[in-house]
């Protein structure tokens, strides 16, 4: 009996971390990812900017509060632990947005890409860096701070930072976002990217936080001048700004873009 001999396998692609990011498109895709880190899994997964984030700054505060019983209540009533779905998936995704970020930062550097173009791109992955950051620390005060590339496949036991040091990275990456980010994307760039303006609003927010007043002013100061220019205005109709036709209102400074049929859900009728 003969064996075969045509049924060696060809090989259409290998694609890993390394050889993946190879071109401007590549790194694209790479920003889009990071983007939808934010909001991941479609349905009522709810997790992170889906939903999940609204769960740990209302439902464990005095905000919100939920009688529905299961994790919901165990916020409320203070009787929860480290299998809380609430705390542990939005704590896995807000570092998947920082891995992400991570890898893209470090990849895009042996990219050729024109270099105001690659600067806009590390600025947004920066921001949303800093914005995860920003949500880890109001949640859990003192966090690993990571911002190099991790091997997912080994074990890391990397210690809590204080907020303080974190609180300095976020500074110097929204930052690099505020040199690096335009008031305004144009059209063809679509619509829900980081702006200048938020990364001003964030940087405000995170020396409110720290009780430093004076120096969050000069940033919000920043963010008025923006509205003041057109940049931003209030919808005179309330019930409009999140109306079909209006994807991105004016009176918004970030948001996260859904599609009803995709990831859509049921979850602001707790509300």
């Amino acid at each position: 009996m003969n064996s075969c001999t045509k049924l060696d396998p060809k090989l259409y692609s290998d694609l890993t971390t390394k050889n993946a990011y190879s071109t401007e498109s590549d790194i694209n895709a790479a920003l889009t990812g990071v983007y939808t880190s934010l909001s991941p899994y479609p349905g009522d997964a709810y997790l992170y900017y889906a939903g999940y984030l609204v769960m740990i700054t209302d439902y464990a505060t005095d905000i919100g509060f939920s009688t529905a019983a299961g994790d919901p209540t165990r916020m409320s009533n203070f009787t929860y632990d480290d299998n809380n779905r609430y705390f542990k998936f939005n704590y896995q995704n807000m570092y998947q947005v920082i891995s992400n970020a991570n890898m893209l930062i470090d990849r895009i550097e042996s990219v050729t890409i024109p270099d105001d173009r690659k600067k806009k791109i590390i600025a947004q992955a920066r921001f949303l860096r800093s914005l995860s950051y920003m949500d880890l620390t109001d949640a859990w005060g003192p966090v690993p701070l990571i911002t190099t590339v991790k091997n997912p496949t080994e074990s890391y036991n990397e210690p809590l930072v204080a907020v303080e040091k974190i609180d300095a990275q976020i500074a110097e990456d929204c930052q690099y976002a505020i040199d690096n980010l335009p008031e305004k994307w144009s059209d063809e760039l679509g619509i829900g990217r980081a702006t200048k303006g938020a990364a001003l609003t964030l940087m405000g927010k995170m020396y409110m936080r720290s009780h430093n007043y004076e120096k969050a002013k000069t940033y919000i100061d920043q963010v008025l001048a923006l509205r003041d220019k057109g940049v931003y205005t209030l919808n005179p109709d309330f019930k409009k700004e999140w109306s079909d036709n209006n994807k991105m209102d004016m009176g918004l400074i970030f948001g996260i873009l859904h599609e009803p049929t995709l990831n859509g859900g049921e979850i602001t009728n707790h509300f």
